[in-house]
């Protein structure tokens, strides 16, 4: 009759073999030790009695020398120089700074045995170890403080200087406030021109003369063409790396302003390719750089109006704030391409594109015109910059899209 499982789901009947087999090396060790007390007990030596090996351990002996023999050959064929064989690449742990070799060594390592190719790409990584950590870090170079809309309009209690600060409620942006419009004009201008300036070209920066004409034909002075500024990280790397392919002179205050980029990390020098090619900028991270000045009279003797009052002070910040948002936040910059996309009809975007075009921006960057409508139709409360006019509309209908660009969230 068939047998009843155990509590281990195994037969009855064989759970005592089981037990039997693992009881014959026992019983084997007691007759060994029988018969070597026999030896002694007839006057025998017990050492002279030889105890024989078990075949178990036998065969383990054979197994662990044969793991052994192999694992020594192994090694000496993977790792000995010289005999063209390479060895197998060990996965980079994710905290180990991952070795680069210049172009050029990669080139000459095509050229190389095996032998010479491993000592010097061994070589060079050790050369690139000694680089200190600081050349390579986004660490801010200077103590860059934190300020809040509030404290930005109370301005700084060091007049003449350039104020430079983290905006406290989002450290991805840096804000510079000038002492005046004119010292703005000279470290921005260019940039700005090359960047967004329907009337400049997006290939080239331009000349002093070149600038200076471009302001002219504006209408404007230096201190005028902007009364603020707004710019990724990587518009100013590009902008600073197209100066120096054309080999442009950058006036005193863009060589402050690059400078001033590189110590708030803003921009960051990478490494060089080779001892005599200067190194390239790099734009780590989704930041970005807006500016303002700070209050100032109009000059009577010119037509164009460089006055900076308080209002227009805070108007200038909102709106170069606000630029601020849309380059570092996807959320409020998902909520201005919804408006600019779906809540605004065919119409309606064209008459914000044509009031853009007017104020000479570029009127086929469609990024920028998504950017610029958010900021004059939320965040510019001063009437002389924007009001229903500008549009063309009348005050209420102004409200009305200001409330869909609210619900676009």
């Amino acid at each position: 009759m068939p047998t009843e499982p155990n509590s281990l789901g195994r037969s009855a009947k064989t759970e005592p073999r089981a037990k039997n087999r693992s009881r014959r090396p026992l019983r084997r060790r007691r007759s060994a030790d029988a018969s070597d007390a026999s030896a002694v007990a007839a006057g025998g030596s017990a050492n002279a009695v030889s105890s024989t090996p078990s075949r178990r351990h036998l065969i383990w002996m054979l197994v662990a020398t044969a793991a052994l023999l192999f694992s020594l050959l192994l090694w000496w064929g993977m790792l000995r120089p010289g005999t063209g064989k390479p060895a197998e690449l060990a996965a980079t742990p994710a905290s180990a700074p991952v070795q680069v070799l210049a172009p050029q060594t990669k080139t000459a390592l095509l050229q190389q045995g095996p032998a010479q190719a491993q000592a010097q790409a061994q070589a060079q990584a050790q050369a690139q170890a000694m680089i200190p950590v600081a050349v390579m870090s986004a660490t801010p170079k200077a103590d860059i403080e934190t300020a809040s809309l509030e404290q930005l309009l109370a301005g700084s209690d060091k007049p003449g200087v350039w104020r430079i600060a983290r905006l406290q409620s989002n450290a991805a942006v840096l804000v510079i406030e000038f002492p005046n419009l004119l010292e703005q004009g000279l470290a921005f201008n260019r940039a700005a021109a090359y960047i967004e300036k329907k009337s400049s070209t997006r290939d080239r920066v331009l000349s002093d003369d070149e600038l200076a004409a471009l302001v002219k034909r504006s209408g404007d002075t230096s201190e005028t063409f902007y009364f603020g500024h707004d710019y990724t990280g990587a518009q100013m790397r590009q902008f600073f790396a197209q100066s120096k392919a054309q080999d442009i002179k950058l006036n005193a205050q863009e060589m402050r302003l690059r400078a001033t980029l590189l110590d708030a990390s803003l921009l960051k020098e990478g490494t060089s390719p080779t001892e005599k090619e200067p190194a390239s900028l790099q734009a780590p991270g989704q930041q970005a750089v807006i500016s303002f000045s700070a209050q100032q009279v109009d000059d009577p003797a010119t037509k164009a109006d460089e006055g900076v009052d308080a209002l227009r002070r805070e108007s200038t910040l909102r709106h170069e704030l606000s630029h601020g948002e849309f380059f570092t936040r996807p959320a409020y910059q998902k909520q201005s391409w919804k408006f600019w996309q779906k809540s605004l009809s065919k119409t309606e975007r064209a008459m914000f594109r044509r009031m853009l075009a007017g104020m000479d921006y570029d009127p086929d960057n469609e990024l920028l015109m998504v950017n610029e409508t958010q900021a004059v139709l939320m965040h510019t409360p001063d009437s002389r910059a924007f009001d229903a006019s500008n549009l063309g509309v009348t005050p209420a209908q102004l409200q009305d899209l200001r409330m869909r660009f609210e619900r676009s969230r």
